[in-house]
């Protein structure tokens, strides 16, 4: 007895599908009314809405690609996006706290892409794709006039980097270079011909001037000196001669003729005078010589070897250095300026250059366009159709089956 109430339980509480399809077709027109009022006061709705069109655009912050430490080019971007993305949240209102209900556009969103800091993703909504897009370029412009600033100062600094670059090329190459080429040809030609010539001269002047005056002085001097010496001695030979032969005459006639020895005599003593004098004049003439031979001789010969050693090894030595360090040290130092110096500073100019241009220099500006729809974003007519139509279907259904229960209650009791 038991079993058979307890499976009678368990009977009315299985749901029979048969019985619910029956209620469902029995309350049909409820349910189809139901549905088709949701679905046609949606349909009102939509057709009623304000059309909202869309203008969405990705703008990309402007950078400039600058060297590492380790030579590698880094982006450094115009504007913080995460600071420009709260700031542009903030002035154009997207989360609607201060709207306008009768505004005819709006920026509807300001987002960043994920893993990324060089773009900004902007949307926004209008009555049109027109005034869409008008409203779209208000936070564009502010982006772009923000960094023109930036742009235009790193532009201008690079300019006056090019101008400065260019001045030094231009002075370098129009008047270092000449300089440097000129005072090459200088010392190559006049310098060396400078020195050679003073060599020459040294040689065939001073040199030669010397070993004429030493020659003269041996040859010419000297032998002169002797002769006079030679005459000299031969002329006191002779007075000696001739006073001997007065002091006999005097002896012979000093007793006869008085006057006539004394005569002699005065003559005989003028003679001694005549001797005393060439001797005098004999000891200088060999004092001269002895000077010539003992100094004027040997200081000239002390003056050839000083040229010989000192003057004419010194302007060698200059001649070497000319040729060995400041001829070699012009050479290279216009080899420089040829082949380092003007071609790094046009290096420069073009690295300037292209740093001026992208993609080392960006401005900030809108990836490829502005994209519009071709219709309106809100309302989505089939979507509130179908969430209307879905909805009247479960609220009827669930209506249906509660007036059924209401019904069954009233049975029972």
């Amino acid at each position: 007895m038991e079993q058979n109430n307890t499976q009678t339980t368990m009977n009315e509480d299985t749901i029979d599908l048969r019985e619910l399809f029956t209620v469902l077709k029995r309350r049909k027109k409820l349910i189809w009314l139901v549905t088709g009022l949701f679905t046609l006061l949606a349909l009102v709705y939509v057709l009623l809405a304000t059309p909202w069109w869309q203008a969405k655009a990705t703008v990309e912050i402007g950078r400039k690609l600058q060297k590492s430490n380790t030579g590698m080019l880094i982006p450094q971007y115009f504007s913080d996006t995460k600071k420009l993305e709260q700031y542009l949240n903030i002035k154009y209102d997207t989360t609607g706290k201060y709207k306008d209900k009768n505004s005819t556009g709006y920026i509807k969103s300001i987002t960043l892409p994920k893993k990324s800091n060089a773009f900004i993703n902007i949307t926004a909504y209008a009555h049109s794709n027109n005034e869409a897009v008008k409203i779209l370029k208000k936070p564009i412009d502010d982006i772009v006039h923000k960094d023109k600033i930036y742009y235009d100062a790193i532009l201008t600094e690079k300019q006056d980097r090019l101008e400065k670059l260019h001045q030094n090329f231009v002075y370098n190459k129009n008047s270092i270079l000449p300089q440097l080429k000129q005072s090459l040809a200088f010392l190559k030609t006049v310098g060396l011909k400078k020195i050679n010539d003073k060599i020459k001269l040294i040689k065939s002047i001073q040199l030669k001037k010397i070993s004429d005056k030493i020659k003269v002085l041996k040859t010419i001097n000297i032998v002169t000196l002797n002769n006079k010496k030679k005459q000299c001695e031969a002329e006191i030979l002779n007075k000696k001669t001739s006073v001997q032969s007065m002091r006999k005459e005097i002896f012979r006639v000093v007793k006869r003729e008085p006057s006539l020895a004394a005569m002699s005599a005065m003559q005989m003593a003028n003679l001694e005078n005549d001797i005393a004098h060439l001797n005098t004049k004999i000891i200088d003439i060999e004092s001269q010589i002895q000077i010539i031979r003992e100094e004027t001789i040997p200081n000239l010969e002390k003056d050839k070897m000083s040229i010989l050693e000192e003057s004419i090894p010194t302007i060698k030595a200059q001649k070497r250095k000319l040729l060995e360090q400041i001829i070699p040290a012009k050479e290279a130092e216009i080899e420089k300026m040829t082949s380092i110096t003007l071609p790094g500073i046009q290096t420069q100019i073009k690295e300037i250059k292209m740093s001026m241009k992208e993609p080392y220099l960006v401005m900030s500006h809108i990836v490829h366009k502005i994209y519009t729809q071709d219709k309106p974003v809100k309302p989505k007519k089939a979507l509130i159709l179908i969430i209307a139509f879905i909805t009247g279907l479960m609220l009827s259904v669930f209506l249906a089956f509660f007036l059924e229960f209401l019904q069954d209650s009233k049975k029972e009791n």
